[in-house]
């Protein structure tokens, strides 16, 4: 680089333009560091130099400045400029500095230096550097890993957390590298890179990528754009959310399962109020999922349960303990239903209870089927009991009947005595009677069966009825169209209608209407499935209905037991439906009980189609009956 050489003339032309700038301006000497020449804004700033050194009086050094020395500008080959920066040390403030060298034509040589001020600019910088570090420091604390991107994918910067996985640190090898080789152990972009979808669009962009090592990273990449608006690099922000992900799923299929669920679930918080409910909740109690929630469980409380019951109930969860046991719960339609439950209580990490969880399940039918069981394991259990006592009684009958035969021969026409062998004789005769209802509710009497029409045998029985019952009782017969033949003891057809009609009268001492019925019927095995005792068939129904005082539940479930009556001593021996429920059974059929208080009683008696050595004909579907639903009595 050449020098620069000026007349002494030019020297003092260019010393009154210094005079005019803003920047500060002074002339040195090169080898004694004295002050030649101070332009006016250099005077202003400092005033008058009282030191000739421009490093003392300037700089306020005590040795020339070390950023700055003669051999750099005047060595044997002198740079053209010097730039170099210093802070004064009284006011504080930066300068940049523009040394140059100037030879004069007759050969000397001159220091000429600028100073800018660029204290706002340092103080920036120094912002800006303490920005970065504030930066830096919360990048380190975040737990993702956070990486900065270029424009080509080359890592620029990343956080601790990039440098725990991959175990460098900053400036080690992994900067300059591609992030899907450094971090991902690929060789190439992954599917979907969010960062190149970034690059391209300048827009934020979110995926789950999958590494070698079957870890599953969350990722989301930003822009990072220069002046012009161009996209130079972007941030990268991964979250490994495998451990997540795994919950997410067992979460997934932890709600699928409740959901599906056939047993009502219910949440609620520490104060009772129904937060969640699952659809079989919706579909046992007829409640929406948004009528529920916010409410309490008392909407489906019933007098059942008294104040007692759930308080006890409440003072065993309110300790921590599991609560199981039933409830009577009613639906929101008003229909009450049994229910099983299992009510416990959820606590959070400092022990307290924070939600109960409720698992219920409607056993309505299974305590209906239980409790159907239960009666005909007891009739089963009195029959037998009936049928022994029956048949022994009966025996001594006989011979107590056999030796009054004897004796009376014994005597003549006109002996008093005879007319006393013959009150014996009428009591033992009604004592046979009763042994053989006895024995029919047992099961145990002797049948002659044979194939019939019930609406022929009826029909020939409805003067002997009206006889029976009363002219204050009307008798309304509806035969059932093609009645299926069913094989039974005619005699027993008699018996049976008679006593249930018998019955009714009884149950109308106002009068009112008996109505026998008979009809086709097909029982399938959804039924079957609710009534215990029943089998799948065809089956011709005998219905005989009265419009009396009706029965409550209790008295239902005791009619057909033997000596069980509501007539009292002198009215009635309390086998007359015992026998009806023997004769039904001795012909492998089953009989429903309908009734309610004031709303009259209806026995259904189901005999099973008679087929002999006829095929088995599938029933027309409009010959099909759905059965409603009612209180079954075996």
């Amino acid at each position: 680089m050449s020098e620069q050489k000026i007349s002494r003339e030019d020297y003092g032309q260019m010393l009154s333009i210094f005079d005019s700038m803003d920047e500060v301006i002074y002339v040195s000497d090169p080898d004694s560091y004295e002050l030649l020449y101070i332009n006016k804004a250099l005077k202003n700033r400092w005033g008058k130099c009282t030191d000739k050194k421009c490093y003392k009086a300037l700089q306020n050094f005590d040795a020339p400045c070390p950023f700055c020395t003669n051999d750099r500008i005047f060595g044997k080959e002198p740079e053209k400029e010097v730039i170099w920066e210093f802070q004064n040390k009284i006011t504080q403030e930066w300068f940049r500095c523009i040394d140059r060298a100037i030879r004069w034509t007759d050969g000397r040589m001159v220091r000429f230096e600028m100073a800018v001020n660029i204290n706002d600019l340092k103080i920036a910088e120094q912002k800006l550097r303490d920005s970065e570090k504030k930066m830096l420091c919360i990048l380190n604390a975040i737990n993702d890993m956070v990486v900065y991107l270029d424009a080509d994918l080359k890592i620029i910067k990343f956080n601790h957390a990039v440098a725990a996985r991959t175990g460098e640190t900053a400036g080690s090898a992994i900067t300059g590298r591609k992030c899907y080789e450094a971090l991902m152990d690929k060789s190439g972009p992954c599917v979907g890179c969010p960062a190149l979808i970034t690059i391209e669009t300048g827009k934020p962009e979110e995926a789950d990528i999958k590494t070698s090592d079957g870890k599953l990273w969350n990722t989301r990449s930003y822009p990072i754009t220069g002046h012009d608006g161009k996209v130079t690099g972007v941030v990268e922000i991964s979250r490994d959310i495998t451990d997540h992900r795994k919950v997410e799923d067992g979460n997934k299929r932890l709600a699928t399962a409740v959901a599906h669920a056939s047993e009502s679930l219910v949440i609620t918080d520490q104060d009772a109020t129904i937060i969640y409910v699952n659809p079989a909740f919706e579909q046992n109690t007829g409640y929406t999922k948004e009528e529920a929630i916010g409410q309490n469980p008392r909407i489906l409380k019933t007098d059942r349960q008294d104040a007692a019951f759930y308080k006890e109930m409440w003072n065993l969860l309110s300790s921590g303990k599991v609560w199981k046991g039933e409830f009577i719960n009613k639906k929101k339609d008003g229909t009450f239903f049994t229910e099983e439950a299992t009510i416990s209580p959820v606590f959070d990490r400092d022990e307290k209870i924070v939600n109960y969880v409720a698992v219920k399940y409607d056993v309505t039918e299974k305590r209906a089927l239980e409790t159907q069981l239960n009666h005909a394991l007891k009739m089963e259990a009195i029959g037998r009991l009936a049928g022994g006592v029956a048949h022994d009684f009966n025996n001594m009958l006989n011979v107590i009947l056999g030796y009054s035969d004897i004796i009376s021969s014994k005597f003549s026409p006109n002996d008093p005595v005879l007319n006393d062998l013959i009150e014996i004789q009428k009591a033992a005769k009604r004592s046979v009677d009763i042994t053989r209802q006895l024995l029919a509710f047992s099961r145990k009497q002797t049948v002659a069966p044979s194939v019939i029409d019930m609406n022929k045998t009826i029909e020939s029985m409805e003067k002997m009825l009206a006889r029976l019952i009363g002219e204050d009782i009307d008798i309304l017969f509806v035969p059932g169209e093609n009645l299926w033949e069913v094989r039974l003891d005619p005699s027993m057809v008699d018996q049976i209608v008679a006593n249930l009609a018998i019955n009714a009268r009884d149950a109308m001492k106002e009068g009112g209407q008996l109505t026998i019925e008979t009809l086709n019927v097909v029982i399938d095995k959804a039924y079957c499935t609710t009534h215990t005792g029943f089998i799948p068939g065809n089956f011709a129904m005998l219905a005989v209905s009265d419009n009396g005082a009706g029965m409550d539940k209790e008295t239902v479930s005791h009619i057909f037991e033997p000596f069980f009556t509501t007539k009292g001593k002198e009215r009635g021996t309390g086998l007359g439906l015992s026998s009806v429920y023997g004769g039904v059974k001795q012909s492998n059929g089953f009989v429903n009980v309908y009734s309610e208080p004031g709303k009259g009683t209806t026995l259904k008696l189901y005999f099973p189609q008679y087929y002999g050595k006829i095929e088995k004909t599938e029933i027309a579907p409009a010959a099909l009956k759905k059965f409603e639903t009612a209180t079954v009595v075996l």
